[in-house]
């Protein structure tokens, strides 16, 4: 099954240099499904410090949405959705649990969120002011839903054309919970030829598959060299 997990991890390094994320932190898991009541409108993440020295951070949530080009917009959360603790410092190889719990009650369809894990600027120590004075911040970011009790998907294709060598594909989601497009695949065909896109080869040509709960995405997918031209036909596998 596809894992959307490499697609939204968020890691905003300075400078640049993406190597030393390794020598970071860790945040787990970067997906959390909740529900709007119930024992599972709660749920954890953590932080663990793989360093040697203390980790400050902060977490907070941000309201997420994905147009239908495929542009992320993100804005401080205005839905009650509780952190605890909103800040922490994790000693080297410890862990730190983060509280995540909704408490806005029933909702109609899901809601996305992104809860960042920011780490803190700390004041340098004297070794460290002997070297070059560069600190590595790093961001991470899970991405939170909170859906309805029962809540269902939908999917369903709006439109399928195809312009010079690519498909252009309209995905609606009815449903009033949200998915992703990469569990379900997506098939395009012309005749008696099709072509086949799921898990990252969708997130490679969305950015990221989220179909939130009345969202239309459209994905644009190169076809191979030697697909026929014209009239384009568009489904969604079944859910094995």
């Amino acid at each position: 099954m596809f894992n959307p997990l490499k697609f939204i991890a968020i890691a905003l390094v300075g400078l640049g240099l993406t190597a030393a994320v390794a020598e970071a932190y860790r945040v787990t898991p970067l997906l959390l499904e909740l529900t709007d009541t119930g024992r599972d409108r709660a749920g954890q993440i953590r932080v663990e410090n793989t360093t040697d020295r203390p980790l400050t951070f902060e977490a907070y949530a941000l309201d997420w949405t994905i147009s239908e080009e495929g542009e992320r917009t993100t804005s401080p959360a205005a839905a009650p959705l509780l952190i605890f603790p909103p800040q922490a410092i994790v000693p080297p190889g410890e862990t730190q649990v983060v509280r995540v719990e909704w408490v806005g009650g029933a909702v109609e369809q899901s809601r996305d969120f992104i809860v960042m894990v920011e780490q803190l600027p700390v004041d340098f120590t004297p070794d460290q002011q002997e070297g070059s004075g560069v600190q590595f911040l790093f961001n991470f970011g899970a991405a939170v839903h909170v859906a309805p009790q029962g809540a269902s998907a939908e999917l369903n294709i709006a439109s399928a054309r195809q312009d010079d060598g690519v498909a252009i594909v309209r995905v609606e989601n009815t449903g009033n919970r949200h998915i992703y497009l990469g569990d379900r695949g997506l098939v395009i065909s012309s005749g008696e030829v099709s072509h086949g896109d799921s898990g990252e080869a969708l997130a490679e040509a969305m950015g990221n598959t989220l179909m939130a709960a009345g969202a239309v995405r459209e994905v644009r997918i190169v076809l191979p060299e030697g697909f026929p031209a014209g009239a384009l036909a568009a489904s969604l596998p079944t859910q094995s």
